[in-house]
Parts: C-alpha cells; sequence; structure tokens
C-alpha cells in the first residue's frame, strides 16, 4: 500500500480525524484506508431529515466493517432554523430556486465539525470532489468556525487518487479486506438527489437537456400536479 505524505504527518502528530460519511462507497474506502494507514478515524453523519433515507441509523451498520465507530449527529432542528432563515432572506436563485442544498451544507459542517470537537478530533475529513463547490463549502465553513481545526480532503491527496481512480478499484480495496458493497442500479433512475428537511434537489445530465421533462425525477415530498387530489383539504 503506497504511503501518503499528508496520512504520515496526521499519524506522527497524533491527529484524531473527523470523517464526515455516508455509508456509501466512498465513506467506506476512505475510513478504511485511513484506519490501515495507522491514522486515529471517528466517523460522524448528520441526520437532517432526509426523506430519501429510509433508516439514518443503517450509516453505523453500513461502516461496521471498516472497524470505524460511527456517530448519528441529530441535527433536525437546526435545520428547521435554516429554513426559517432562509425564508427570511429570500434565499433563493432566480426567484424560485430554493437554497435547500445549500443550507443543508452549513448545517452539516457545522453541526459535524462541533460534535467532532466533543470526541476530541482535530481533523475534519470531507469525501467531496477536488473539482466540485462542496470541497469549498466545507473548508471555508470550518476555516471560520475554528481557523486551528485541519481540514483533510481525501480526493485531493494525490496517493488516494492515485490508488482509487474509479470505483473498481474502490470496490476491489474492501472486497480484498472482507467487506461488502452493493451499489444499487441507476438504470431505471436517471438522477441523483441531495434532500433534507427544507427540500430537495435533483441533478443529471439528461435534466440539462430541455427536451427532457422533469417529471422523470419523483417529487418525494410531493406529488406532480397532474397526480394531485382534484379537491383541497384542510390539515
Amino acid at each position: 500500500m503506497p504511503e501518503s505524505e499528508i496520512l504520515k504527518k496526521f499519524v506522527a502528530d497524533n491527529e484524531v480525524i473527523g470523517i464526515c460519511v455516508s455509508g456509501g462507497l466512498d465513506s467506506k474506502t476512505v475510513a478504511l484506508r485511513l484506519r490501515l494507514a495507522g491514522v486515529k478515524v471517528k466517523c460522524f453523519t448528520a441526520d437532517i431529515g432526509q426523506p430519501d433515507e429510509e433508516d439514518i441509523n443503517d450509516v453505523i451498520e453500513k461502516m461496521e466493517p471498516c472497524g470505524v465507530e460511527t456517530v448519528i449527529v441529530d441535527l433536525k432542528k437546526e435545520i428547521a432554523e435554516g429554513a426559517f432563515e432562509a425564508i427570511a432572506c429570500q434565499a433563493m436563485w432566480d426567484g424560485g430556486y430554493w437554497q435547500s442544498t445549500g443550507i443543508g451544507r452549513y448545517v452539516t459542517a457545522r453541526g459535524l465539525l462541533l460534535e467532532m470537537k466533543k470526541h476530541g478530533c482535530t481533523v475534519l475529513s470531507h469525501g467531496a470532489t477536488g473539482r466540485g463547490n462542496d470541497q469549498v463549502r466545507f473548508e471555508r465553513y470550518v476555516n471560520v468556525i475554528d481557523p486551528s481545526f485541519k481540514v483533510y480532503a481525501p480526493w485531493r491527496d494525490p496517493v488516494l487518487l492515485g490508488e482509487f481512480p474509479g470505483r473498481t478499484q474502490m470496490l476491489e480495496f474492501l472486497k480484498k479486506h472482507d467487506i461488502g458493497h452493493q451499489i444499487v442500479s441507476q438504470a431505471t433512475k436517471r438522477y441523483s438527489t441531495d434532500a433534507n428537511i427544507c427540500g430537495l434537489s435533483n441533478e443529471a445530465e439528461d435534466l440539462e437537456s430541455i427536451e427532457t421533462p422533469m417529471t422523470i425525477v419523483n417529487p418525494v415530498m410531493g406529488v406532480w400536479p397532474m397526480a394531485a387530489p382534484d379537491k383541497h383539504e384542510e390539515v
């Protein structure tokens, strides 16, 4: 296993890494890889009322084979407060696209950081790609809240990038250590969903085309107008 100079320094400095996890392929790979490198790791996931997550506690079970402790952090109250703040300042793009995902990132980063500090962590690790805006969100929020707290981005570590260029290598790595992972087929779902109690957003290459109707998406938190009841209901 190739050595990462960044991870070697973490071990030498006796740092404790708090990893933001979802229980997915990236989470398992990073947690196991860091632990095998001798790094002290603890895993954390945020409960922000994700309607597409049947049971948030499943994350603990998914991460357990990697030999790591996982803490579920209840941030439903915080994300609800964020929703009211967003309404108060009309936080939306182009007059109609509410920033539910952006609010979720801030609540998650702040909530997990504060919980990590309680557990003696000194470094926050996120799984955001080195080509997107989430990496900036996580790092800037951490830097503003606690400038002394370090941030580690596995997918900007050249050693880990070289070791795991894609899903195939991650799956082989987990299999080598007798850890299973089932990738759910996306054949019937041609988009990704990012959700929390405020709302959800979808993205996909198909949706970039104006020829693709939005109705390929399952609304989850509601129904399309044509599927709505003809009569109103008071609740």
